[in-house]
Protein backbone atom coordinates (compact mmCIF):
# COMPACT_ATOMS: atom_id res chain seq x y z
CA UNK A 1 0.00 0.00 0.00
CA UNK A 2 1.06 3.22 -0.71
CA UNK A 3 -0.55 6.91 -0.18
CA UNK A 4 -0.29 8.92 -2.92
CA UNK A 5 -0.32 13.32 -3.08
CA UNK A 6 -1.81 15.34 -5.92
CA UNK A 7 1.22 16.99 -6.24
CA UNK A 8 0.02 19.32 -9.21
CA UNK A 9 -2.10 21.11 -6.78
CA UNK A 10 -2.01 22.99 -3.09
CA UNK A 11 -1.98 22.17 -0.47
CA UNK A 12 0.13 19.03 -1.75
CA UNK A 13 2.50 21.06 -4.42
CA UNK A 14 4.29 22.36 -1.34
CA UNK A 15 7.06 20.19 -0.48
CA UNK A 16 7.08 20.62 3.39
CA UNK A 17 2.86 19.43 3.46
CA UNK A 18 4.41 16.44 1.99
CA UNK A 19 6.97 15.84 4.14
CA UNK A 20 4.46 16.88 7.25
CA UNK A 21 2.16 14.05 5.87
CA UNK A 22 5.46 11.59 5.73
CA UNK A 23 6.05 12.50 9.63
CA UNK A 24 2.51 12.19 10.85
CA UNK A 25 2.35 9.08 9.47
CA UNK A 26 3.24 6.29 12.49
CA UNK A 27 3.97 3.42 10.38
CA UNK A 28 4.29 0.76 12.82
CA UNK A 29 0.83 1.21 13.99
CA UNK A 30 -0.58 1.48 10.35
CA UNK A 31 0.47 -1.66 10.04
CA UNK A 32 -0.88 -3.08 13.68
CA UNK A 33 -4.00 -1.43 12.71
CA UNK A 34 -4.79 -1.87 9.24
CA UNK A 35 -2.88 -5.02 8.62
CA UNK A 36 -3.19 -6.38 11.81
CA UNK A 37 0.62 -6.67 12.21
CA UNK A 38 1.17 -8.75 8.72
CA UNK A 39 3.79 -6.39 7.23
CA UNK A 40 6.88 -3.81 7.56
CA UNK A 41 7.39 0.16 6.91
CA UNK A 42 8.82 0.66 3.83
CA UNK A 43 8.95 3.42 1.62
CA UNK A 44 8.51 4.16 -1.99
CA UNK A 45 11.32 1.89 -3.18
CA UNK A 46 10.95 -1.37 -1.06
CA UNK A 47 13.82 -2.29 1.15
CA UNK A 48 13.87 -5.82 -0.28
CA UNK A 49 16.10 -4.47 -3.69
CA UNK A 50 19.81 -4.43 -3.05
CA UNK A 51 19.78 -1.13 -4.73
CA UNK A 52 17.20 0.43 -2.73
CA UNK A 53 17.61 3.42 -0.01
CA UNK A 54 17.59 1.61 3.47
CA UNK A 55 14.49 3.33 5.23
CA UNK A 56 16.63 4.64 8.07
CA UNK A 57 18.18 6.82 5.11
CA UNK A 58 15.12 9.32 4.09
CA UNK A 59 14.88 12.20 6.36
CA UNK A 60 11.08 12.06 6.42
CA UNK A 61 9.44 8.90 5.64
CA UNK A 62 9.19 6.56 8.77
CA UNK A 63 10.25 9.24 11.35
CA UNK A 64 7.08 9.59 13.12
CA UNK A 65 7.17 13.08 15.06
CA UNK A 66 4.29 15.15 15.15
CA UNK A 67 5.86 18.29 16.65
CA UNK A 68 7.76 18.26 13.21
CA UNK A 69 4.58 17.73 11.31
CA UNK A 70 3.16 20.69 12.82
CA UNK A 71 6.18 22.84 12.61
CA UNK A 72 6.61 22.00 8.52
CA UNK A 73 2.79 23.01 8.30
CA UNK A 74 3.10 26.34 9.80
CA UNK A 75 6.05 26.43 7.27
CA UNK A 76 3.99 25.74 4.23
CA UNK A 77 1.83 28.57 5.69
CA UNK A 78 -1.34 26.21 7.06
CA UNK A 79 -0.28 26.41 11.15
CA UNK A 80 -4.29 25.63 12.02
CA UNK A 81 -3.78 22.66 8.96
CA UNK A 82 -6.41 22.20 6.07
CA UNK A 83 -8.56 19.59 5.11
CA UNK A 84 -8.59 17.49 1.98
CA UNK A 85 -9.63 14.09 1.27
CA UNK A 86 -8.48 10.26 1.13
CA UNK A 87 -9.83 8.32 -2.23
CA UNK A 88 -9.36 4.87 -2.08
CA UNK A 89 -11.40 1.64 -3.65
CA UNK A 90 -14.56 1.37 -1.05
CA UNK A 91 -14.62 -2.87 -0.80
CA UNK A 92 -11.42 -3.62 -1.89
CA UNK A 93 -10.29 -5.17 0.99
CA UNK A 94 -11.28 -4.81 5.20
CA UNK A 95 -7.68 -3.89 5.52
CA UNK A 96 -8.07 -0.97 2.85
CA UNK A 97 -10.92 -0.18 4.86
CA UNK A 98 -9.20 0.09 7.97
CA UNK A 99 -6.08 1.94 6.78
CA UNK A 100 -8.44 5.16 5.69
CA UNK A 101 -9.51 5.38 9.51
CA UNK A 102 -5.90 4.72 10.74
CA UNK A 103 -4.77 7.23 8.44
CA UNK A 104 -7.79 9.38 9.31
CA UNK A 105 -6.86 9.51 12.87
CA UNK A 106 -3.45 9.87 12.21
CA UNK A 107 -3.51 13.20 10.11
CA UNK A 108 -5.99 15.11 12.71
CA UNK A 109 -2.89 14.17 15.16
CA UNK A 110 -1.27 17.03 13.11
CA UNK A 111 -4.70 19.21 12.05
CA UNK A 112 -4.88 17.73 8.76
CA UNK A 113 -9.05 17.19 9.10
CA UNK A 114 -9.38 13.93 6.18
CA UNK A 115 -12.73 13.35 4.77
CA UNK A 116 -12.55 9.51 3.49
CA UNK A 117 -13.94 8.77 -0.15
CA UNK A 118 -14.42 5.33 -0.94
CA UNK A 119 -15.39 5.42 -4.72
CA UNK A 120 -16.13 2.32 -7.14
CA UNK A 121 -13.16 0.75 -8.86
CA UNK A 122 -13.86 2.98 -12.47
CA UNK A 123 -14.30 6.42 -11.11
CA UNK A 124 -11.04 5.54 -9.15
CA UNK A 125 -9.62 4.74 -12.01
CA UNK A 126 -10.91 7.95 -13.87
CA UNK A 127 -9.99 10.45 -11.08
CA UNK A 128 -6.08 8.80 -10.67
CA UNK A 129 -5.38 9.57 -14.21
CA UNK A 130 -6.14 12.69 -13.58
CA UNK A 131 -5.40 13.72 -10.26
CA UNK A 132 -8.59 14.24 -9.00
CA UNK A 133 -7.96 13.71 -5.39
CA UNK A 134 -6.02 15.23 -2.48
CA UNK A 135 -4.19 11.57 -1.19
CA UNK A 136 -5.09 7.96 -2.71
CA UNK A 137 -4.90 4.79 -1.83
CA UNK A 138 -2.25 2.84 -4.58
CA UNK A 139 -0.72 -0.27 -4.37
CA UNK A 140 1.50 -2.08 -6.89
CA UNK A 141 3.66 -4.96 -7.56
CA UNK A 142 7.31 -4.42 -6.92
CA UNK A 143 9.33 -4.00 -10.20
CA UNK A 144 12.89 -5.20 -10.53
CA UNK A 145 14.09 -2.28 -12.98
CA UNK A 146 14.33 0.71 -10.32
CA UNK A 147 13.53 3.41 -14.30
CA UNK A 148 10.21 1.95 -13.35
CA UNK A 149 9.59 3.74 -10.05
CA UNK A 150 11.41 7.05 -11.13
CA UNK A 151 9.52 7.07 -14.51
CA UNK A 152 6.74 9.62 -15.09
CA UNK A 153 3.39 7.98 -15.64
CA UNK A 154 1.17 9.32 -17.80
CA UNK A 155 -2.78 9.10 -16.82
CA UNK A 156 -1.28 7.81 -12.86
CA UNK A 157 -0.63 10.93 -11.87
CA UNK A 158 -1.68 13.44 -13.44
CA UNK A 159 0.08 15.52 -16.44
CA UNK A 160 3.83 14.88 -16.68
CA UNK A 161 5.47 18.36 -16.66
CA UNK A 162 7.36 18.89 -19.88
CA UNK A 163 10.88 19.98 -18.08
CA UNK A 164 10.27 16.00 -16.42
CA UNK A 165 9.83 14.58 -19.50
CA UNK A 166 12.51 16.03 -21.44
CA UNK A 167 14.97 14.51 -18.51
CA UNK A 168 13.23 11.18 -18.79
CA UNK A 169 13.58 11.08 -22.31
CA UNK A 170 17.80 12.34 -22.71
Amino acid sequence: LRVEFSAAKPPFSNVNVRRAVELAIDRPEAIRGAYLGYGRPAAHIPGGYPWSPPLKSYKYIGKHDVAGAKQLLAQAGYPNGFSTSYMYIAGNSPASDRFAQVLKSQLAAVGIDLSLDPVDTPTYLARLGKADYGLAFNQYPYFSDPLLYTSPRPSRNGPVPDAVQAMVDK
